[in-house]
């Protein structure tokens, strides 16, 4: 089973990853993530999407064993400069890089799996002159574990819309380390 959590966060227009979703898969019974196939929705303007990742992030401390986590850490960071507007590259492996050119998109993970709980995440990357007023929504379609189709465990079925946001100010910006509104 691969439980999935959507990020109900907006999509932030200048970043270079956006965390879309979370993917938890424990591999108990499976040596390999083989690929993520995702779906966006028909009304969602691919002419607006630079790039969909796939990003693995390592497998879960022995101090959380039991507890429902998503992620071991905060990918993108709010308050490191050199971090508010990519990923940590400490934290996290790219996978595979797509730019949509259909609505359903097959990404290759081909990660070999560790004992016990495995994380990864999907990002997107939007083009410079996106409209605020844009929206997206995708769907986890099928996880392939050794090349079988895995179970989905979602945290909700309704599909989320992503809108489109911007920061007024990151840290780092005018060598400030951090803002306040």
């Amino acid at each position: 089973t691969v439980q999935i959590k959507m990020n109900r966060v907006p999509v932030m227009l200048e970043r270079t990853d956006n965390v879309i979703c979370y993917l938890r898969l424990d591999a108990a019974n499976a040596r390999m993530l083989d690929e993520v196939s995702l779906s966006f929705s028909d009304d969602t303007d691919l002419n607006n999407i630079m790039a969909v990742r796939l990003y693995y992030s390592g497998t879960e401390a022995p101090q959380y064993n039991g507890q429902l986590r998503y992620a071991p850490v905060q990918y993108i960071s709010r308050d490191n400069p050199k971090y508010v507007r990519d990923m940590n590259p400490t934290y996290s492996i790219v996978k595979s890089t797509v730019q949509p050119t259909s609505h359903n998109i097959r990404m290759e993970a081909n990660q070999q799996l560790w004992k016990g709980i495995n994380y990864f995440w999907v990002s997107v990357q939007m083009k410079p002159g996106t409209s605020l007023l844009s929206k997206m929504s995708l769907n986890i379609d099928k996880v392939l574990l050794d090349g079988k189709t895995a179970v989905l465990a979602r945290d909700t079925q309704d599909p989320y819309i992503f809108r489109m946001g911007t920061g007024l100010r990151y840290a780092g910006d005018d060598n400030l380390a951090a803002y306040r509104m």
